[in-house]
């Protein structure tokens, strides 16, 4: 099993552009992750969005 510090680090290697944020791309949770979602989807930027709230170890 890996450490949580593994799996971030390999999530980080895996996306140019990672946010860990509440919510999803299509469901953002708070007004920062919402925020940051339409920047990214206003200029094309490709990137991926980690739901901080479905992972304890993670918030």
């Amino acid at each position: 099993m890996s450490s949580i510090d593994d799996v971030i680090k390999e999530e980080i290697a895996n996306n140019k552009i990672l946010i860990y944020g509440k919510g999803t791309k299509s469901a953002p949770q708070c007004g920062f992750t919402a925020e940051t979602v339409q920047f990214f989807n206003k200029y094309g930027h490709p990137f991926e969005v980690i739901n901080c709230l479905e992972d304890m170890n993670k918030r």
